[in-house]
């Protein structure tokens, strides 16, 4: 830069100075009115609940906030299992499983790690959400993590597993090896939405501002969903969330001084007059004759759905 520029340039700031946008002290008798906004000034979300203006975009934002959560949720299972199976029909070779399995084990494991790992990043900004709408501050909520042996133990035991227990019971190779596709995709989907059940559970149990946490199931939920939902709500501190294959059930978590009804409460009213004072597998079947003989899933009762729960040695999250 040339010195006239220099000097140019020095001369414009020294006018921008002089001038009442660049003192620190401006004119206190300027020549024209200073306005002052007469709207409601700004307050933090975070100690107020929701605002009205929020609410009249989101009526109801903790509704509007689980169900996006459910979706999400699903969409991250189902892309999960669809991509196992659709690896596994192109680049599994059942008359050689074992060499297959070397190739694609690998593959078939950072996809439900990746899986895992945004199902748990979802929950966590749930959970933030959630508080936040509640009225409470907005919180440092933490992934669960992935333990790489649990990934190992479950890809190795049920793919494995399958295959051979199906061999050893007389069935061909191409057979067995659709049955550990369709039971290894299964359990990864249930796998990986432990990251989500996982985050809930371990954040409510650090939690101060919750009471506990309830199952959040599925319009259609099998009779052992249900069975497990009407149990709660669960106090913090209890993680054992049990999920079987294929199971899509959330955690959610409770929080104080909502006034609102649980998300359980009516199922819970509709088990105890199904069941009456039965209970395991018999409560079960009671729940599911009753639905089969005067229920409409279609219509969203939680009643005998696509899924079918285990028995009551159900998986245990992992």
């Amino acid at each position: 830069m040339s010195t006239s520029s220099i000097a140019t340039a020095d001369s414009k700031s020294q006018a921008y100075r002089d001038s009442t946008l660049g003192r620190s002290s401006p004119d206190p008798n300027p020549p024209y009115p200073q306005g002052k906004s007469r709207g409601r000034s700004a307050y933090r979300l975070a100690l107020t609940g929701t605002s009205p203006s929020l609410s009249r975009i989101a009526p109801d934002p903790p509704t509007v906030l689980t169900v996006k959560f459910r979706n999400d949720q699903a969409a991250v299972a189902d892309h999960t299992r669809d991509s196992i199976k659709a690896l596994w029909d192109v680049h599994m070779d059942p008359g050689n499983f074992d060499d297959s399995w070397n190739d694609l084990g690998p593959i078939f494991k950072i996809i439900i790690a990746q899986h895992f790992a945004g199902s748990a990043a979802d929950a966590a900004e749930y959970y933030r959400s959630m508080k936040v709408v509640h009225g409470f501050s907005y919180p440092k909520i933490f992934a669960a993590p992935l333990l790489a042996g649990h990934v190992n133990n479950m890809a190795r035991s049920v793919a494995n597993g399958s295959f051979r227990h199906n061999i050893t019971k007389g069935k061909e190779p191409g057979a067995a090896s659709l049955s550990a596709r369709n039971t290894f995709s299964g359990a990864s989907a249930r796998f990986v939405l432990n990251g989500a059940r996982n985050t809930i559970t371990n954040a409510v149990a650090n939690d101060p501002d919750v009471d506990g946490w309830e199952r959040l199931i599925e319009p259609d939920a099998c009779s052992y969903c249900v069975s497990q939902a009407v149990k709660g709500p669960f106090r913090p501190g209890n993680r054992g969330f049990r999920a079987h294959d294929n199971c899509y059930c959330l955690a959610q978590p409770v929080f104080k001084g909502t006034g609102m009804p649980g998300p359980n409460d009516q199922l819970r009213e509709e088990w105890n007059r199904i069941t009456g004072t039965v209970t395991g597998r018999d409560a079960r079947d009671l729940w599911d004759r009753y639905w089969r003989e005067n229920g409409d899933s279609d219509e969203g009762a939680a009643g005998e759905g696509s899924g079918q729960g285990p028995g009551d040695g159900s998986q245990q999250q992992e």
